[in-house]
């Protein structure tokens, strides 16, 4: 019987594939529907490995590279993460070929669903919708991707897919990232006087210092 592959062994064979933008954009969403789950709620990284239902061990090593896109998300690992986490598995990623028909309710969804009321429950499609926005964005203006994950810009990012009130579609997101952009420039959230600071392919900072002072200060 052949022995279970080790976390360095599986890493190493990942390495060999090359992580893609759809790759990071699915990390950075998965990152940010885990971030957005009540504290109390959420599963910690560490809880996440003991659940783990792969072919392999698990440690909060392997989640977290998982969530930082230093693993390309594949099928059986995007159908555990959105049971886990309680969210629809296209609000991770909806780009790979296993991917012919949406799921219905998975256990875990069902049990998330039961610990409070549906109006409590984060919106988990329209935060896929505003990390597609502010990676589109960070790419367009050159700046860092790693900055997608930077709560300021996604709330900003999730403040323009919510005024929209649509999907967003490769038909419409360069319109709404120009609407973040533009929003950007003005320095506002929702109408609100303020600066979202570092903004811009030179930006030596990351965008939120200005913002985080305004709104918890």
């Amino acid at each position: 019987m052949s022995a279970v592959p080790s976390i360095a062994a599986m890493t190493k064979a990942a390495g060999t594939r090359k992580i893609t933008e759809a790759d990071q954009a699915a990390a950075a969403r998965l990152k940010a529907i885990w971030l957005a789950i009540p504290r109390d709620r959420r599963p910690t990284q560490a809880k996440l490995a003991e659940m783990w239902t792969g072919n392999t061990e698990a440690n909060q090593s392997l989640i977290s590279q998982y969530m930082r896109g230093a693993i390309a998300l594949n099928y059986k690992a995007l159908l555990f993460f959105a049971d886990a986490l309680g969210c629809d598995p296209t609000d991770i990623r909806s780009d790979l070929p296993e991917q012919t028909s949406r799921p219905g309710l998975g256990p875990g969804l069902k049990a998330f669903l039961e610990l409070g009321s549906q109006t409590g429950r984060p919106d988990f499609q329209k935060i896929a919708h505003a990390i597609t926005v502010l990676h589109e964005y960070l790419a367009v203006v050159g700046d860092p991707p790693e900055w997608v994950t930077d709560p300021v810009l996604i709330e900003l990012a999730y403040t323009i897919v919510a005024e929209f009130g649509g999907p967003v579609t490769k038909a419409n997101v360069i319109d709404l990232t120009k609407r973040f952009g533009e929003r950007v420039r003005a320095g506002g959230f929702g109408g609100e006087q303020g600066s979202v600071s570092g903004t811009g392919a030179t930006a030596g900072t990351p965008h939120g210092g200005a913002a985080r002072q305004r709104r918890h200060g």
